[in-house]
């Protein structure tokens, strides 16, 4: 998340905060990594309305 939030300019509180608001927001399709991480991926749905992708 830090790399995300450095090259975007925010603060890594900053970052949790909106990943923290749009998991309310969104239901992300959740995996796990092999360290048993979460990882969080976005609804193609979500990703199209997000990114102008069709």
């Amino acid at each position: 998340m830090s790399g995300v939030a450095d090259e975007v300019g925010i603060s890594k509180n900053n970052a949790r905060a909106v990943m923290s608001n749009l998991k309310e927001k969104i239901e992300f399709n959740v995996k796990r990594d092999d360290n048993n991480r979460k990882l969080y991926e976005l609804p193609d749905s979500v990703e199209s309305d997000l990114f102008g992708l069709t």
